[in-house]
């Protein structure tokens, strides 16, 4: 009978220790995934967002020179709306656009674009558009996106 004490099983002790472990390290990683899942929506939106933006702003490129100016933007709006395809899920209720008309408003103005998107960012930038000097629009450089 000694060489049976050698064959001994698990105690239930060490099972209960084992499971408890398990569970403990299966919360941890379930945990994890869900952070990895909404960080991740996050970044989508961000991306389209920006995908909104640039878009956007080359259609307003684009688009004729509006004279005389008009602060609201409606024109450059309507075109860039008519110019663009939008991601799913996004329309141009996101997306706002304001012209800056100093004194050289019939020359050159300053067309600033924002976009909201449903988690609360905005994403803005500006756009100069300038007049030729034969009567076209002649796009001027762009600043960078704000937040990317």
């Amino acid at each position: 009978m000694p060489g049976r004490r050698n064959e001994r099983g698990v105690a239930l002790v060490e099972l209960l220790i084992a499971v408890s472990i398990l569970g403990i390290c299966s919360v941890a990683l379930l945990a994890g995934l869900g952070t990895v899942i909404r960080t991740s929506a996050d970044h989508r939106e961000s991306a389209d967002a920006n995908v909104v933006l640039v878009d956007t702003a080359e259609s307003i490129k684009a688009a004729p020179f509006t004279a005389p100016c008009d602060p609201t933007g409606t024109a450059y709006l309507a075109y860039a709306a008519s110019h663009t395809t939008l991601p799913n899920g996004w329309s141009y209720d996101d997306v706002a656009v304001s012209v800056d008309c100093g004194p050289l408003d019939e020359q050159e103005q300053g067309v600033e674009i924002t976009v909201s998107a449903s988690d609360g960012a905005t994403f803005e930038l500006v756009v100069a558009k300038a007049q030729s000097s034969a009567g076209a629009a002649e796009p001027a450089p762009t600043s960078p996106p704000a937040g990317a």
